[in-house]
C-alpha cells in the first residue's frame, strides 16, 4: 500500500513556519526552516528556490555561531542542487571549499555521499565508490531507503565501471525496499534508475511507464522530467520519443535543470524536432519577494538584513541580481515585480 503522505505538498507549512520565525525574531528557528524547506524544495525539483533557502540557512548557521559540523546537512543538500542544475564545476568548487571541516554522524555521511556524486559526474567512478566506502558504516542501522539510499548511490559508478550486473542487483534490492516504504516519488525514481541501468529496452519501457504514472501523482517534477527523458531515449518510434522528450524539456525548464535542458534540446534537434526557446524563469522566490517588498518601501540593506537574519551583503547581492534579471533600474520599481 502506498503511503500517500510521503509525497504531500507541505510548502504552505514551511512558509508559515518561516513567517512565524521572523515574527518571533528567532534566528535558530529561521535557519532550521530554511534548511528543511530547502531540502523539501530540492526533492520537489524547485531548484532555484531550494538553492536560495539552503544558502540562507548556511549563512545563518555562521551568524548563529554554530560549529561548522552543524552546516553539513545544508552543505550536502547545496551540492546536490548544483548537480541537479547541471553545474558540476560549481559543485566541485563548493565541495573543495568545505572539505577541511570536521564532521561526524549523518552530516559526515551526507557530505561523503555528496562528494561521491560529484566524483561520479566528473567521470571518476572508482573514486566515487571509494568515497562511498568511507561512509558506508555511518548510521548503518538506518533502514529508511529514502533517507539512506546507499544502494542506488553505488549503482551508477558501478555501471560506469562496467559492473552492470552488480548495479542492477543493488537497484532491484532498493526497489523492493522503497515499494515497502511507500513513497511514490522514490519508487518512481528507483524504477527509472533500474530502467536506465539494465540493457533491456522492453523491460525498461515497462518500468519507465510505471515510473511516469507514479511520479505524475506527486510534485516531484525533476524526477518526472528524468523519467520522460529516459523514456524518450528507449523509444523505437521517433514520434513517441519526441513526445517524451518534449515533456521532459518543459519540466526541466520549470525546475531550472539547465544541464538536462541542454541534453534534451540536443536530442530533440537530432530527431528533427523544433526546440522551443524557453526564457529564464523570472518569478521571485519567497525570500526575494520579502526583500523586494521591503526595499520598495524604502528600507535599506541593513534593515532588511536584520529583519530576515541575513547579512547586508547578501541583501545587496540579491537585490542587484533581481534588478538585472527583471530589467529594473531601482528598488522602487521592485513593487511592480511583486505583482508577477
Amino acid at each position: 500500500m502506498v503511503r500517500e503522505f510521503s509525497d504531500d505538498d507541505i510548502s504552505a507549512f514551511w512558509d508559515e513556519a518561516l513567517a512565524h520565525a521572523f515574527a518571533r525574531g528567532s534566528l535558530f528557528a529561521s535557519l532550521s526552516v530554511h534548511l528543511w524547506r530547502g531540502y523539501m524544495l530540492w526533492r520537489r525539483g524547485a531548484l532555484r528556490d531550494a538553492l536560495e533557502s539552503l544558502r540562507t540557512a548556511n549563512e545563518q548557521i555562521g551568524m548563529w555561531g554554530a560549529p561548522e559540523v552543524s552546516a553539513s546537512y545544508g552543505q550536502a543538500f547545496h551540492i546536490g542542487v548544483l548537480l541537479d542544475q547541471g553545474d558540476v564545476a560549481a559543485a566541485r568548487t563548493f565541495l573543495d571549499g568545505i572539505k577541511p571541516y570536521a564532521r561526524f554522524g549523518d552530516g559526515a555521511r551526507l557530505v561523503g555521499e555528496a562528494e561521491a556524486k560529484v566524483l561520479y559526474y566528473e567521470g571518476r567512478h572508482a573514486e566515487s565508490l571509494d568515497a562511498l566506502d568511507e561512509v558506508i558504516d555511518v548510521m548503518g542501522t538506518v533502514r529508511n531507503p529514502v533517507w539512506r539510499p546507499w544502494r542506488s548511490l553505488r549503482a551508477y559508478p558501478l555501471a560506469g565501471l562496467g559492473r552492470t550486473d552488480e548495479a542492477v542487483a543493488l537497484l532491484e534490492e532498493e526497489l523492493a525496499l522503497v515499494r515497502a516504504w511507500g513513497s511514490r516519488s522514490t519508487i518512481g525514481r528507483t524504477l527509472r534508475m533500474v530502467a536506465e541501468t539494465r540493457d533491456d529496452p522492453v523491460r525498461a519501457r515497462a518500468e519507465l511507464t510505471e515510473s511516469i504514472e507514479l511520479l505524475s501523482l506527486t510534485g516531484a517534477k525533476l524526477q518526472l522530467a528524468r523519467s520522460h527523458h529516459a523514456m524518450g531515449r528507449v523509444q523505437q518510434d521517433p514520434e513517441a520519443a519526441v513526445h517524451h522528450l518534449e515533456q521532459a524539456l518543459e519540466l526541466a525548464w520549470e525546475c531550472g535543470a539547465r544541464g538536462m535542458r541542454a541534453d534534451i534540446a540536443e536530442q530533440l534537434g537530432a530527431l528533427g524536432a523544433v526546440v522551443p526557446i524557453q526564457p529564464e524563469v523570472a518569478t521571485l522566490t519567497t525570500n526575494e519577494r520579502r526583500m523586494a517588498a521591503m526595499a520598495s518601501e524604502g528600507q535599506d540593506a541593513r534593515a532588511i538584513a536584520q529583519a530576515l537574519f541575513v547579512t547586508p551583503r547578501s541583501v545587496e547581492l540579491t537585490l542587484g541580481e533581481l534588478r538585472v534579471r527583471l530589467g529594473l533600474e531601482s528598488d522602487v520599481e521592485l513593487a511592480g515585480a511583486l505583482e508577477t
